[in-house]
């Protein structure tokens, strides 16, 4: 899982193009919206961030769900996880949602604007939203019998960061920091 921000007038339209992409969404038929139509998000998201008292930088954030190879998921299921996180955490945002196939896992990205329709507050993304995301995702996976994130492989590719960090400074040259790492 991960999310990241969207900034103003910056690549919207190539990220909507991006997880609308017909050949990654079986021609589109994986690719819904709500509170928004899925040909004019970016104007369908403005009307309402225009509504919104504090700007800011953050237009949109995209929302990335990946399920595990083992999992035999099909594209619905993708869907309907994908929406009822989105009902859980953010019930007062548009989105665009997209099912990606293309790749071993099934994934879904989601584009959601960062200004709630109802009452215009922006979404704040930090660690804490992260790991509610991550919480709802769990527990909705976690009741199809489907993989779930688990707490130690987050604190895995962090000690993997730093070991390839240490690894760098210490090296001279590729082959020697394929030394160190091994």
């Amino acid at each position: 899982m991960k999310i990241v921000p969207i900034k103003q007038s910056t690549h919207l339209e190539s990220v909507i193009k991006y997880i609308k992409n017909p050949d990654k969404t079986e021609q589109m038929l994986y690719v819904t919206g709500y509170m928004c139509d899925t040909d004019t998000v970016e104007s369908d998201f403005k009307v309402i961030f225009d509504k919104a008292m504090k700007k800011g930088n953050n237009f949109a954030h995209h929302l990335m769900i990946g399920f595990s190879p083992s999992d035999k998921i099909d594209q619905e299921t993708a869907i309907q996880i994908a929406e009822e996180v989105m009902r859980r955490m953010y019930p007062n945002n548009q989105y665009v949602l997209a099912v990606h196939n293309d790749r071993e896992h099934m994934h879904c990205h989601i584009i959601i604007n960062a200004v709630d329709f109802k009452d215009y507050k922006k979404i704040h993304s930090n660690i804490q939203s992260l790991y509610e995301l991550r919480k709802i995702c769990n527990e909705l996976c976690s009741e199809r019998k489907l993989s779930v994130i688990e707490k130690d492989s987050v604190q895995k590719k962090k000690a993997l960061r730093k070991a390839i960090d240490a690894a760098i400074d210490k090296s001279a040259g590729f082959d020697d920091f394929i030394d160190i790492m091994k």
